[in-house]
């Protein structure tokens, strides 16, 4: 840590973005040690790079764990900052959403391309796509309701699905389609994006990417043959018959809607950095306003759901529900809590409890004519996949991984792969151990799909007295049902030994 780390530019992010570079790995290589901080995802580019030396952050380590989207109460957050970009094709509006992004430091920013709301083409019109004679530069080639629509639920705070297009078949593929979940700025971008007076409205800000035509075409040339599958010939036929006929019709009257307009000429950085100074300081005094709090003080302050004094010295909330215990459970208990046995001792009696509560659950309150989810989202998922019993009798199988970030204490979703008609399904969520703020992530997860409150069940074996008030505080609805519940009244972590579960 003691070496000096080279600072990335805009620039480098520039070229990352659109493959003008070569030296970009060995420069990754060259700051791989630094520590890592979470950023972004995006449905452009998976994610944004990062490195931390001192107090200055420059971007080049790939990084994933999406910070909470909701607050202390579990609620979601108020309406997320809209950032528009747009200009004509290839003229740098990635270049621009990389170094707003970069500067922010903010924990999640969603891109969204509109590059993913082409229409799906009909063979006839996929025929004229492959003899370069459909023109994709118009908004009857956008799916515009459904922009219009995914980008009202995402500012609201919902979440969405944004399709992913394929530029070869012309079609969307389905199975690479990607849910965004609340964030606290938005940034969309495309060559129309200021087309609809509807997404217009919604955006706080409007930035507008100029580049002179010989500069754009060049850089088109090479995306497209690059990433898209295309021939030089068809590359130059389309530009000359649709892209340049285009920009003069809409893009060029799209730059009265601006806010800011960037030249963006040979990659300019000093002009890149004027809008994105500019744009930072307009984001942060809106988040400011909203009592956001930075990335900085969540260093400093631990992640805690929050919970009123009066809540927080009353009894055990009527939504907890404490199994029946067998014979023997106190010695049970200060076996798990003390770690007195070995590792494969410790995961059997683990998997015997864990698989009794959850056939103990499932028997109470599956449904009989919706189908049922059994899911796990910690570290300790294998104590749960590991009991087949779970998954007779039709129910569904689902996970995610929620992990709590060590430096700062906050839950990080990691991974999340649940059946499709989770909505309609009763939802049972296992984790051994109920003590922090991972349960809230996952609950907030399945109501993003659209699954009732009363339909979550959480289920364990152990969970502190501050976790149960917590959740009920946040999501009075929601059933909790544990073997037994281990008060602490001034933090909600468990006694020693439980982390084992975690090894």
């Amino acid at each position: 840590m003691g070496e000096k780390v080279p600072n990335i530019t805009v620039n480098d992010c520039d070229n990352y973005c659109n493959g003008e570079t070569d030296d970009l790995l060995q420069k990754s290589r060259e700051i791989s040690s630094v520590i890592r901080q979470r950023q972004t995802s995006t449905s452009k580019f998976d994610d944004i790079m990062e490195c931390q030396l001192d107090e200055a952050m420059s971007r080049k380590i790939y990084t994933k764990g999406r910070p909470p989207w909701f607050d202390e109460t579990g609620k979601k957050q108020s309406e997320a900052f809209v950032i528009g970009i747009c200009g004509g094709s290839s003229s740098g509006k990635t270049t621009v959403a990389t170094s707003i992004v970069s500067d922010m430091g903010l924990p999640w920013v969603n891109i969204v391309s509109m590059d993913s709301f082409y229409k799906v083409l009909t063979p006839e019109q996929k025929k004229l796509a492959g003899d370069d004679d459909y023109n994709f530069d118009v908004p009857d080639a956008l799916e515009m309701d459904l922009v219009v629509d995914t980008l009202h639920k995402l500012k609201q705070g919902n979440s969405a699905i944004i399709p992913q297009y394929c530029f070869t078949t012309h079609s969307r593929i389905e199975t690479a389609s990607k849910i965004h979940y609340g964030s606290d700025v938005i940034i969309f971008e495309g060559i129309l994006a200021f087309c609809d007076k509807r997404l217009r409205d919604m955006m706080n800000v409007k930035v507008f990417v100029d580049a002179d035509a010989d500069v754009r075409l060049a850089r088109r040339l090479k995306r497209d043959t690059e990433f898209r599958g295309r021939t030089i010939e068809s590359v130059l036929t389309q530009y000359m018959k649709f892209v340049k006929p285009a920009y003069e019709t809409y893009c060029e009257e799209f730059k009265s809607y601006a806010d800011i307009v960037v030249n963006n000429n040979s990659n300019d950085h000093a002009a890149c950095q004027v809008a994105t100074n500019f744009i930072v300081k307009k984001c942060e005094s809106v988040l400011s306003d909203k009592g956001y709090r930075s990335s900085k003080m969540y260093k400093a302050i631990p992640y805690n759901i929050y919970l009123p004094e009066n809540v927080l010295s009353s009894g055990l909330p009527p939504n907890l529900i404490t199994s029946e215990k067998p014979y023997n459970v106190n010695g049970v208990y200060n076996i798990i809590k003390k770690s007195m046995v070995s590792r494969d001792e410790f995961v059997e009696i683990s998997n015997e409890i864990m698989n009794e509560i959850g056939m103990s659950c499932l028997e109470k309150f599956k449904s009989i004519d919706r189908p049922n989810t059994v899911i796990s989202y910690t570290v300790a998922h294998e104590i749960v996949e590991s009991s087949p019993s779970f998954y007779k009798n039709n129910i569904q199988k689902g996970n995610m991984l929620v992990k709590i970030q060590q430096q700062t204490n906050i839950p990080e979703l990691y991974t999340c792969s649940l059946p499709r008609n989770i909505d309609k399904s009763k939802c049972f969520l296992f984790d051994p151990i109920i003590s922090s703020g991972s349960v809230l992530m996952a609950i907030r997860v399945l109501l993003d799909h659209q699954v009732n409150e009363k339909d979550i069940y959480i289920c364990g074996i152990l969970m502190s007295d501050r976790a149960a008030k917590s959740i009920a505080y946040a999501y009075p609805n929601i059933n909790m049902i544990v073997r037994n519940v281990e008060f602490k009244s001034e933090i909600d972590a468990l006694k020693p030994g439980i982390y084992q579960y975690f090894d």
